[in-house]
């Protein structure tokens, strides 16, 4: 009687984690058509949160080795079945900040890369389907007469630097 109950709870946790390995891949397909607008009826931010909450689960249980082929399967499926974009580029915003309220350490880091620069503008990039996902520090600046910005998504390092065109 022991072991019936114990192969029982094992067959229907079983069960259960197959069902959501089939279905999750879904979720993120029908979030990928919303966002294109292929299911304009289902375009909600209660919908888009509840699908992103059904598929938290899995990008955590993705880093199980062993595991991540199970979601790449479900979800690879479900993108052909459904044709869901693959990826879905949203825009992006930038939130200028003043400088003397930019962060000590960025800023030092920027003036140790850029010894010589006069910084103009500091402001966080953000991108998302709510705009609120972090993508890096924008500092524009002026460097041997050049209208520069450098870009740093942390406060360790500067990615990259570029020349900006004057409108």
């Amino acid at each position: 009687m022991k072991h019936r109950r114990l192969w029982l709870a094992v067959t229907v946790a079983g069960g259960v984690f197959a069902f959501y390995v089939v279905t999750v891949g879904l979720a993120e397909s029908i979030t990928g058509n919303i966002e294109v607008g292929r299911l304009s009826w289902l375009r909600s931010d209660r919908m888009l949160d509840t699908l992103d909450a059904y598929v938290l689960p899995a990008r955590s249980l993705v880093r199980v080795p062993g595991v991540d082929w199970l979601f790449e399967l479900s979800e690879g499926f479900w993108r052909h079945v459904t044709a869901a974009p693959i990826c879905v580029t949203y825009g992006t915003h930038f939130e200028q900040i003043p400088i003397a309220d930019a962060p000590k350490d960025l800023m030092k880091v920027f003036r140790t890369s850029c010894p010589n620069a006069e910084v103009i503008r500091v402001s966080k990039e953000f991108s998302g389907r709510k705009g609120t996902q972090f993508i890096s520090w924008v500092i524009r600046f002026k460097d041997d007469g050049k209208l520069r910005e450098a870009l740093m998504q942390n406060h360790q390092k500067v990615d990259m630097t570029y020349d900006v065109q004057n409108p």
